[in-house]
């Protein structure tokens, strides 16, 4: 019997060609790299409180200005903001949940065509700009729009949008299909045999609902209404169009009120602490439930093809009704898209080339000069911070950093709540940080602006990436620990040759996802806007509070195209990893 090549006690050495160690060490001074950008950037908010309380108990605000104040109408303009944020946060929760578990429902008890186009056609906001939403809901519900004209064509035109009820509206509308989703997601879950145990048993709707349904859709409900609930209290683009006078002011459209036109950064910092102390508890709640409901991307299941219309032998006045309620959720979610398609095609034509030249070119290679390293920024954060919290979580070390084998390690949850924890820090607040930090070294902030808003936009970048990252490399990662002691990988071979060639799809798709949201946001970019810094979206909100409509309907095309590009072969990519 011939002995293996060295010897019967020779060690397994790694498969992999010495020519690769060059990538192996560019591969590990990236990662390290990383890793020391995204300490830095997130340990450099330490410094927001100590400005925060220097600034306030000196009532100097920025650098000495003279107009930062803060009195008892300040403080009542801000406790009010805070009512109505909750307020209309709350609201728009509450009928995003309950709309979005109707709407599964009779999707998932019928399955038809139309339920499966009220599924993708509910998606297509939450991949688009809040903004670009906006400028489709006041060509359907606005004073002139499609509604009041078919209502009111002969009399003074009717205030859909224009209230309380037109911004939660719009945020049910902005929301309704990530909710949707994960209902289905949530009922998919349930096991095939409680339906047929179900039917057999000639359980009653309600009785099902409250026996087999609730308890799967329980923490489902939960965790979407306190993540929904967070997005609607940072929201900025649909208040700040839609609300239309002070009584209607959010926190984050307040923040921006007092940074850009009244120079008051005593109260807009009273006013970011308002909100980030909101925010913040909001977190605690959504990070106790979001290991239970981090088996939804998972665990898509046994229940789920099942035709349950004929398990429940439902009669024809039951499938009707359902299908009526889908169409008229499918016609709902469709038509102001249509109507946003139909106004940017048909009013593109008329668009003048001065524009385009002047304006509407360098606003795009603005807006891509931005998206590009926030993108890629806030992508490396939230893969470094997933990779530290699976290997400190896996291996034992301490806070993921130490020597492995240690008894102490930093528990899962506190991974989840420092990423989701950073929800709390809104573009606005972050905005803030950055104006007072630059005007305080004296340094103007509009002429930072491109630092200003890459770093903002790439903080906000890490919970989705981070989330997207950490949910499969959680999975995949124990049964890869047996090949890393098998074959003796070092950690930079081990993130070249197995994670990023298995997870390389998933990191693509995060990137893409994230240049899309970076191309749309508007409220970074609103707080550092001038002449000479104006991205699509800027150059969007301007068009809209203008009543320009072509020039609107030309930059909504263009971020269409870029948007909806990015988005769907990110999303499409992260299917198929």
């Amino acid at each position: 019997m011939t002995p293996p090549p060295g010897g019967l006690g020779h060690k397994p050495t790694t498969a992999f060609p010495t020519a690769s160690r060059l990538w192996n060490k560019a591969f590990s001074a990236t990662f390290l790299l990383g890793a020391v950008v995204s300490i830095g950037l997130v340990t450099s908010l330490g410094i927001f409180p100590a400005v925060f309380a220097g600034i306030v108990v000196s009532g100097d605000g920025f650098g000495g200005n003279s107009g930062s104040y803060l009195d008892s109408e300040v403080v009542e303009t801000i406790f009010a903001a805070l009512r109505f944020s909750i307020s209309q946060a709350a609201a728009s929760a509450t009928a995003a949940v309950a709309l979005a578990l109707v709407a599964a429902r009779a999707i998932f008890f019928c399955p038809s065509p139309l339920g499966r186009a009220l599924l993708w056609c509910a998606q297509i906001p939450f991949g688009l700009p809040s903004l670009v939403i906006v400028f489709a809901f006041v060509l359907v519900f606005g004073n002139q729009g499609l509604l009041n004209q078919w209502v009111a064509a002969d009399g003074e035109p009717i205030s859909f949008i224009y209230n309380y009820w037109g911004i939660v509206h719009a945020h049910v509308y902005f929301n309704l299909g990530f909710c949707l989703r994960q209902m289905l997601l949530g009922l998919g879950r349930i096991p095939i045999q409680h339906w047929w145990g179900g039917a057999a048993l000639g359980l009653s709707s309600g009785v099902r609902f409250r026996n087999i349904e609730w308890p799967v859709l329980r923490p489902v409900i939960i965790n979407l209404w306190l993540i929904v609930f967070g997005l609607c209290m940072t929201s900025f683009a649909i208040v700040l169009v839609l609300g239309g006078s002070p009584a209607f002011t959010s926190l984050e459209v307040l923040i921006y009120q007092f940074v850009k036109y009244d120079l008051n950064y005593s109260a807009a910092m009273v006013a970011a602490a308002a909100q980030f102390i909101a925010l913040a508890s909001i977190t605690l709640l959504t990070s106790a439930f979001s290991d239970k409901d981090s088996r939804l991307q998972t665990n898509f299941g046994t229940g789920a093809n099942l035709n349950l219309s004929r398990v429940f032998r439902m009669g024809r006045t039951r499938l009707f009704l359902s299908h009526f309620l889908v169409l008229i959720f499918l016609i709902w979610a469709a038509v102001p898209i249509l109507a946003l398609w139909i106004e940017s095609l048909g009013n593109f034509s008329k668009v003048s080339g001065d524009f385009v030249s002047r304006s509407l070119l360098p606003s795009l290679l603005t807006s891509v000069q931005v998206a590009l390293p926030a993108a890629l920024l806030g992508t490396t954060m939230g893969v470094t911070l997933a990779q530290v919290a699976v290997r400190g979580s896996q291996s034992g070390w301490v806070g993921g950093l130490g020597s492995k084998g240690s008894r102490f390690s930093v528990p899962m949850w506190v991974w989840q709540f420092l990423s989701i924890g950073l929800i709390a820090l809104s573009p606005t607040l972050l905005g803030l940080f950055w104006h007072v930090t630059l005007g305080h070294a004296g340094l103007s902030p509009y002429d930072h602006a491109f630092i200003s808003v890459i770093s903002v936009q790439a903080i906000m970048f890490v919970p989705l990436s981070f989330r997207m990252i950490w949910i499969p490399l959680r999975i995949k990662f124990p049964n890869w620990q047996h090949t890393y002691q098998s074959l003796g990988l070092p950690l930079g071979q081990q993130a070249l040759f197995i994670e990023w060639t298995a997870l390389k799809g998933v990191v693509a798709s995060v990137f893409l996802i994230n240049f899309s949201f970076s191309m749309g946001e508007v409220a970074a970019p609103a707080l550092f806007g001038s002449e000479h810094f104006r991205p699509l979206s800027l150059l969007l909100l301007e068009s809209v509070a203008a009543y320009r409509f072509e020039e609107a309907s030309a930059v909504t095309l263009v971020l269409l195209g870029v948007v909806q590009a990015s988005y769907f072969f990110g999303s499409r990519g992260n299917h198929r990893a």
